[in-house]
């Protein structure tokens, strides 16, 4: 396959862009980098995630969440979460506070209303030492309206040498972000 002009690269989905320019070994590592699983669409029937989102760690007895952050999600099934800069940390990283920056991964619909969302990113000490992976895995169930969600969210922190060293499930909910007239 010839490589893409830059005027067909737009046309171009992720996947197939990988494999024009890098040929079957990019896609195979993709596909290895994700699990290789079999996939629904991202946006059948319109079910889909593709928007922004506020996330919201839920309370205990339904009490004021403690913890909120974004979440954004392509049409083609990317996942960007921002997260505030420096968090407490667990225990086991040995730390009081970890820095963590933007954390990326990939999105699937499992079933009718149903999402499936792992993320990546890595937490780092004061001084800029890497303590550990962050990894997040969810399923995320839409509302109804599809423009807000609850999920089950279980967070890992694996050390360099692959140890899960802490780990733990949380429940969180969601609301869509929606384009807003400006008031005048």
């Amino acid at each position: 396959m010839p490589k893409p002009t830059p005027a067909t690269v737009s046309k171009l989905n992720r996947r197939t862009a990988l494999r024009a320019v890098g040929g079957g070994a990019a896609l195979v590592g993709a596909v290895l980098a994700t699990g290789g699983t079999a996939r629904t669409s991202h946006a059948e029937s319109g079910q889909h995630l593709a928007g922004s989102w506020q996330f919201a760690i839920a309370s205990p007895g339904g009490g004021a969440p403690q913890f909120r952050f974004l979440v954004s999600f392509t049409s083609d099934g990317l996942a960007i979460r921002t997260v505030p800069l420096r968090l407490p940390a667990p225990p086991a990283l040995g730390v009081a506070t970890m820095i963590i920056g933007t954390t990326h991964g990939e999105w699937v619909r499992t079933s009718d209303h149903q999402f499936a969302v792992t993320v990546v990113g890595f937490a780092f000490d004061e001084t800029g030492m890497f303590l550990a992976t962050q990894r997040i895995r969810a399923m995320i169930t839409l509302g109804e309206t599809m423009d807000s969600f609850t999920a089950q969210s279980n967070a890992q922190y694996i050390t360099a040498d692959g140890t899960v060293i802490d780990g733990g499930t949380v429940p969180v909910v969601g609301t869509r972000i929606a384009v807003e007239p400006l008031a005048t």
